[in-house]
């Protein structure tokens, strides 16, 4: 039995007879088990023209799966904040919400943006400017796009800083990873600029004459090794958004149209925004032949790998749980179903020291817990939902700190 007063859990128990106040919900959970929310650190979802009538679908959508908390990496202000009032007054359902509002991007050679949601960014004295704007507007943290140029991108993020916000994103194009890492960039989403990193090749993917064979043909580990330290040391978090990376890479092999997802988005997103998506990226795509997208793929879990067991081996303090006698090294093999129980997961009862936060890249008192996407994933244990205020303040003080490039936003 899960007994709530207002808006906290004050007492969970086995028996039936539980201790009751006024304003107590009771919730009977037994058969069942009880996790804390999920936050899902990279979603957009008032994005331009995109998704209409997303306030109806995309919000209630991911309370009914668990996530209680989003970080929005690119959409428009004004439609964000008014869900996210409408959320806090109880008007409508939907997660909390951390909201770096347009992106910070370069103009393409047509002079048009990527993407909905961004702001062209054409020199270093234009993205000071964004960040200035975006910072008066009330956003929670800056978000970087890939076309950004070199200078405007240290020019945004010295100005960030100055003005005491986060800053966000990709690699850009012609940025080295490890410049985003002195620049103080706080999570690299896509595990974007990694693979170049430690490629042996990393200028010529600088200078844009690189291409999928080379960079798979030319990592060297004593350089991913010293990337990895130099990311956790510096406490850079990584969001490898592994479900789009799948999605992403095999995009020709999806057939969405049976997908069983499908029933929960209207025929607009699926024939109108998806449609267009998927034909500016399959020219690109299909250039790299399947089985070197499928060696790709498997490479983004071999380097995302050694990140989780890294920190289960020196981290770990075993607490297994009754059927289980060890914890596993690896996070990146596991597909059990959102529906098993706890007892048929052995390592549910992992603990972690708060110290892998480093390179996991979430809060206290760790819980390992699994979900239907490629990799398992860290919760932590019976901390109550975070304001967006606190979790901007946590990102600034590298508390909480949410990691080759293609078309992703």
């Amino acid at each position: 039995m899960v007994v709530i007063n207002g808006n906290r859990i004050t007492f969970v128990s086995r028996s039936a007879a539980v201790p009751l106040a006024k304003n107590t919900h009771v919730i009977d959970g037994r058969g069942q088990f009880l996790i804390p929310g999920l936050w899902d650190m990279h979603v957009h979802s008032a994005f331009g023209d995109w998704f209409p009538g997303g306030r109806d679908i995309i919000l209630p959508l991911f309370i009914a799966n668990g996530v209680t908390g989003v970080r929005d990496m690119g959409g428009d202000i004004p439609v964000l904040f008014a869900w996210r009032s409408e959320i806090a007054d109880g008007k409508i359902i939907g997660p909390h919400m951390i909201i770096s509002g347009p992106m910070l991007d370069a103009l393409l050679p047509d002079g048009k943006l990527r993407f909905p949601s961004s702001i062209a960014v054409t020199t270093p004295q234009s993205a000071v400017a964004a960040v200035d704007s975006l910072k008066a507007q009330g956003v929670d943290f800056i978000k970087v796009q890939s076309v950004i140029s070199h200078d405007a991108y240290l020019a945004a993020a010295a100005e960030a800083h100055k003005v005491d916000l986060p800053i966000v994103g990709h690699v850009p194009d012609k940025v080295r990873i490890a410049e985003t890492i002195a620049a103080g960039q706080k999570s690299i989403e896509h595990l974007m600029g990694s693979f170049e990193g430690c490629s042996t090749k990393e200028d010529t993917f600088i200078a844009g004459q690189g291409d999928l064979k080379l960079l798979l043909t030319t990592q060297d580990k004593k350089r991913c090794d010293a990337l990895i330290l130099q990311l956790a040391d510096s406490q850079v978090w990584q969001v490898p958004t592994l479900a789009w990376q799948r999605g992403g890479t095999f995009l020709d092999q999806r057939d969405l149209k049976h997908d069983p997802l499908d029933k929960y988005v209207p025929a607009y997103w699926r024939d109108v925004t998806w449609k267009r998506f998927t034909d500016e990226m399959m020219p690109g795509l299909v250039h790299d032949p399947l089985e070197l997208r499928k060696e790709y793929f498997a490479a983004i879990c071999k380097w995302w790998e050694p990140c989780i067991a890294r920190a289960f081996r020196f981290w770990l303090e075993p607490t297994p749980h009754p059927a289980s006698t060890s914890c596993p090294d690896s996070a990146c093999t596991t597909n059990w179903p959102i529906s098993s129980k706890p007892d048929s997961r052995p390592w549910n009862r992992c603990k972690l020291r708060p110290a892998a936060c480093k390179i996991l890249g979430i809060g206290k008192q760790l819980w390992v817990s699994t979900s239907r996407q490629d990799c398992g994933s860290c919760s932590t244990q019976r901390q109550p939902a975070r304001r967006h205020s606190q979790y901007k303040e946590d990102h600034r003080s590298n508390r909480q700190r949410p990691i080759v490039r293609s078309r992703r936003a």
